[in-house]
């Protein structure tokens, strides 16, 4: 087995373990029935960056290659679906969406920046929303609510930190 199987085995692993544990522990219904579905798969592949360092453990990764396929479908190939829109998607809308490679990008990217950006400023924010999507009790809006941030805000930052992440400048 080569590094290529042993990596895409280990990110699969973290990722469907991922989605085990959150339905496990949290849910009375699956997650992203009535919307942010986004959330559900953008978590799982944060997750499949974890890794050990030395003696300590290390999520997140600004050279992921998720987060550089979201850079690339963005910046370079015009691919975004606006926060506004893909909160309101369900599980069934978003597993039928024609470019469902670049989404699942897209929402990777969309979750490290909330996980990672300005030091965690959103992470606290996207535990909350975790919980109410496990839970069945969110809304299409409860990010934004959450945040306390618009959509348009947030889709703003996005790409700051998309850009920022390359090195460049609007």
């Amino acid at each position: 087995m080569d590094a290529f199987d042993k990596d895409f085995i280990r990110r699969t692993l973290y990722h469907e373990g991922t989605h085990q544990l959150f339905q496990e522990t949290r849910s009375s219904a699956l997650p992203g029935q009535t919307a942010n579905y986004w959330i559900a798969e953008g978590i799982a592949m944060f997750m499949e960056t974890f890794r050990v360092e030395e003696n300590h453990y290390v999520i997140g990764d600004a050279d992921d290659t998720r987060l550089e396929a979201a850079k690339k479908h963005k910046l370079e190939h015009n691919f975004y679906i606006p926060f506004d829109k893909l909160v309101q998607w369900d599980q069934n809308t978003f597993l039928s969406f024609s470019q469902i490679q670049r989404l699942y990008s897209q929402t990777a990217g969309m979750t490290h920046f909330l996980m990672l950006t300005e030091d965690g400023r959103y992470r606290d924010h996207v535990i909350q929303l975790l919980l109410l999507t496990y839970s069945g009790s969110d809304r299409a809006n409860s990010l934004s609510t959450l945040t306390g941030r618009t959509f348009k805000q947030l889709d703003e930052e996005y790409d700051r930190f998309l850009r920022d992440a390359l090195e460049i400048k609007p």
